[in-house]
Protein backbone atom coordinates (compact mmCIF):
# COMPACT_ATOMS: atom_id res chain seq x y z
CA UNK A 1 0.00 0.00 0.00
CA UNK A 2 2.80 2.39 0.91
CA UNK A 3 4.84 1.82 -2.24
CA UNK A 4 2.15 1.24 -4.86
CA UNK A 5 -1.18 2.72 -3.83
CA UNK A 6 -0.42 5.91 -1.92
CA UNK A 7 1.66 7.38 -4.78
CA UNK A 8 -1.14 6.52 -7.27
CA UNK A 9 -3.99 8.01 -5.19
CA UNK A 10 -5.37 10.88 -7.30
CA UNK A 11 -5.71 14.14 -5.41
CA UNK A 12 -9.43 14.30 -6.25
CA UNK A 13 -10.17 10.67 -5.29
CA UNK A 14 -12.13 9.70 -2.20
CA UNK A 15 -10.07 6.50 -1.93
CA UNK A 16 -8.16 3.92 -3.94
CA UNK A 17 -8.65 0.19 -3.45
CA UNK A 18 -6.93 -2.63 -5.28
CA UNK A 19 -7.60 -6.31 -5.36
CA UNK A 20 -5.42 -9.26 -6.17
CA UNK A 21 -5.51 -13.03 -6.57
CA UNK A 22 -2.43 -13.37 -4.36
CA UNK A 23 -2.50 -13.95 -0.61
CA UNK A 24 -1.79 -10.93 1.56
CA UNK A 25 0.62 -11.16 4.49
CA UNK A 26 0.90 -7.83 6.35
CA UNK A 27 4.06 -9.01 8.09
CA UNK A 28 6.03 -12.21 8.56
CA UNK A 29 4.43 -12.99 11.91
CA UNK A 30 0.87 -13.03 10.53
CA UNK A 31 -1.13 -15.59 8.67
CA UNK A 32 -2.87 -14.37 5.50
CA UNK A 33 -5.53 -11.66 5.67
CA UNK A 34 -8.51 -11.17 3.37
CA UNK A 35 -7.72 -7.49 3.06
CA UNK A 36 -5.97 -4.54 4.59
CA UNK A 37 -6.59 -0.83 4.45
CA UNK A 38 -5.15 2.29 5.98
CA UNK A 39 -7.37 4.15 8.43
CA UNK A 40 -5.73 7.45 7.46
CA UNK A 41 -4.23 7.19 3.95
CA UNK A 42 -7.48 6.27 2.10
CA UNK A 43 -5.94 3.24 0.36
CA UNK A 44 -6.57 -0.47 0.70
CA UNK A 45 -6.26 -3.85 -0.92
CA UNK A 46 -8.10 -7.14 -0.72
CA UNK A 47 -7.33 -10.61 -1.95
CA UNK A 48 -9.75 -12.81 -3.82
CA UNK A 49 -7.45 -15.82 -3.49
CA UNK A 50 -9.29 -17.59 -0.67
CA UNK A 51 -12.81 -16.32 -1.37
CA UNK A 52 -13.71 -18.74 -4.15
CA UNK A 53 -16.21 -21.55 -3.79
CA UNK A 54 -16.44 -23.46 -7.06
CA UNK A 55 -19.75 -24.97 -6.01
CA UNK A 56 -21.45 -21.67 -5.17
CA UNK A 57 -20.80 -18.51 -7.25
CA UNK A 58 -23.26 -16.60 -5.02
CA UNK A 59 -20.96 -17.24 -2.06
CA UNK A 60 -17.99 -15.81 -3.98
CA UNK A 61 -20.00 -12.68 -4.79
CA UNK A 62 -21.11 -12.19 -1.17
CA UNK A 63 -17.61 -12.77 0.19
CA UNK A 64 -16.14 -10.34 -2.33
CA UNK A 65 -18.69 -7.68 -1.48
CA UNK A 66 -18.24 -8.14 2.27
CA UNK A 67 -14.45 -7.86 2.12
CA UNK A 68 -14.67 -4.89 -0.25
CA UNK A 69 -17.17 -3.06 1.96
CA UNK A 70 -15.14 -3.87 5.07
CA UNK A 71 -11.86 -2.58 3.63
CA UNK A 72 -13.54 0.48 2.11
CA UNK A 73 -14.90 1.30 5.55
CA UNK A 74 -11.37 1.21 6.93
CA UNK A 75 -10.28 3.65 4.22
CA UNK A 76 -12.86 6.06 5.65
CA UNK A 77 -11.55 5.56 9.21
CA UNK A 78 -14.16 3.03 10.37
CA UNK A 79 -12.48 0.63 12.77
CA UNK A 80 -13.55 -2.94 13.55
CA UNK A 81 -16.98 -3.19 15.13
CA UNK A 82 -16.89 -5.07 18.43
CA UNK A 83 -20.43 -4.37 19.64
CA UNK A 84 -22.53 -6.12 17.00
CA UNK A 85 -22.43 -8.68 14.21
CA UNK A 86 -21.52 -6.32 11.41
CA UNK A 87 -19.74 -6.16 8.06
CA UNK A 88 -17.11 -4.14 9.93
CA UNK A 89 -16.44 -6.90 12.46
CA UNK A 90 -13.09 -8.60 12.10
CA UNK A 91 -12.98 -11.89 10.22
CA UNK A 92 -10.26 -14.52 10.58
CA UNK A 93 -11.67 -17.26 8.35
CA UNK A 94 -14.27 -17.91 5.67
CA UNK A 95 -16.82 -19.24 8.15
CA UNK A 96 -16.76 -15.91 9.98
CA UNK A 97 -17.00 -14.01 6.70
CA UNK A 98 -19.95 -16.13 5.59
CA UNK A 99 -21.69 -15.66 8.93
CA UNK A 100 -21.40 -11.88 8.92
CA UNK A 101 -24.03 -9.75 7.19
CA UNK A 102 -23.39 -7.71 4.08
CA UNK A 103 -24.53 -4.57 5.89
CA UNK A 104 -23.28 -2.54 8.82
CA UNK A 105 -24.88 -2.58 12.25
CA UNK A 106 -26.98 0.49 13.14
CA UNK A 107 -24.03 2.24 14.80
CA UNK A 108 -21.64 1.65 11.90
CA UNK A 109 -24.37 2.44 9.34
CA UNK A 110 -24.74 5.83 11.05
CA UNK A 111 -20.98 6.33 10.66
CA UNK A 112 -21.21 5.48 6.95
CA UNK A 113 -24.06 7.96 6.47
CA UNK A 114 -22.20 10.68 8.38
CA UNK A 115 -18.94 10.12 6.48
CA UNK A 116 -20.64 10.04 3.08
CA UNK A 117 -23.33 12.62 3.90
CA UNK A 118 -26.07 10.31 2.65
CA UNK A 119 -29.65 9.81 3.71
CA UNK A 120 -30.13 6.36 5.34
CA UNK A 121 -33.32 5.60 3.38
CA UNK A 122 -31.60 6.54 0.12
CA UNK A 123 -28.60 4.36 1.05
CA UNK A 124 -30.83 1.36 1.74
CA UNK A 125 -32.76 1.94 -1.51
CA UNK A 126 -29.51 1.90 -3.50
CA UNK A 127 -28.29 -1.22 -1.69
CA UNK A 128 -31.64 -2.91 -2.31
CA UNK A 129 -31.42 -2.11 -6.03
CA UNK A 130 -27.82 -3.35 -6.27
CA UNK A 131 -28.48 -6.63 -4.46
CA UNK A 132 -31.60 -7.31 -6.55
CA UNK A 133 -29.57 -6.67 -9.72
CA UNK A 134 -27.10 -9.38 -8.71
CA UNK A 135 -29.74 -11.87 -7.60
CA UNK A 136 -29.10 -11.53 -3.86
CA UNK A 137 -32.78 -11.64 -2.97
CA UNK A 138 -32.38 -12.30 0.77
CA UNK A 139 -30.08 -9.30 1.14
CA UNK A 140 -32.37 -7.17 -1.06
CA UNK A 141 -35.36 -7.98 1.12
CA UNK A 142 -33.41 -7.02 4.23
CA UNK A 143 -32.35 -3.70 2.68
CA UNK A 144 -35.97 -3.10 1.66
CA UNK A 145 -37.16 -3.67 5.26
CA UNK A 146 -34.45 -1.34 6.55
CA UNK A 147 -35.39 1.32 3.97
CA UNK A 148 -39.04 1.17 5.00
CA UNK A 149 -38.11 1.32 8.69
CA UNK A 150 -35.94 4.43 8.40
CA UNK A 151 -38.23 6.16 5.90
CA UNK A 152 -40.85 6.43 8.62
CA UNK A 153 -38.42 8.29 10.93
Amino acid sequence: MQELLIPKLPTDAAALIAFTNEDLFPDESMNFVFGQASLVERVGVWSMNRLHDKRDPRKLLLRTLKVGVHETGHMFSIQHCTKYVCVFSGSNNLEETDWQPLDACPECAAKVCWITDCDPAERFAKLEKLTRKFGLSDEAELFERKRVAVADQ
